[in-house]
């Protein structure tokens, strides 16, 4: 496949798919893959090993990163020995501070405890990984190979930071 030049990559990542399940690619690609002079052309077959050979448990959901998204991985892994710096924006939360207000009069008036932009934030971020499931995935290493974690729940931690009986400050989840 070397032939293939910018698109080796890609095409690595469709034939994997296709090796996985031939029917998971369009049907120009699965022609393409069964012609013979690209069979001829060893690709490398997934790696299954017993559980007792493996260094780690299997983690459900892992899918093998390929292609482009393990370089990204191994570039993201050596970004982590560079500096990094962080910015902050000042937006605007008027809406935002009304609906709340809004709301807390309702809980209010049912004795409730009272909503925080946390929760709100909170909310939006639930929100958003519904309508993009892409956004709740994950990595990990799997017998120090890169995966992909696919989750089927949202899990959402958030810390917030507290007053601590001895005065000074703590962080709870």
């Amino acid at each position: 496949m070397s032939q293939l030049g910018l698109n080796a990559t890609y095409v690595e990542v469709l034939r994997a798919q296709w090796q996985l399940d031939r029917m998971s690619v369009p049907e120009s690609w699965r022609t393409f893959f069964e012609a013979k002079d690209v069979v001829k052309e060893p690709v490398p077959a997934p790696v299954v090993e017993s559980k007792a050979a493996s260094e780690t448990p299997s983690l459900p959901g892992a899918v093998p990163l390929l292609g482009v998204a393990k370089k990204i991985v191994e570039n993201m892994e050596q970004s982590l020995t560079i500096p990094t710096a962080t910015s902050s924006r000042d937006i605007p939360v008027k809406v935002l501070e009304e609906n709340r207000g809004m709301i807390n009069d309702y809980l209010e008036d049912d004795a409730l405890p009272r909503c925080s932009f946390t929760h709100l934030i909170a909310f939006a971020i639930v929100r958003a990984i519904q309508a993009n499931p892409a956004m709740n995935g994950g990595f990990a290493r799997q017998n120090n190979q890169p995966v992909k974690l696919v989750r089927p729940d949202i899990n959402l931690g958030l810390a917030i930071d507290l007053p601590a009986r001895d005065g000074g400050r703590t962080l709870v989840v």
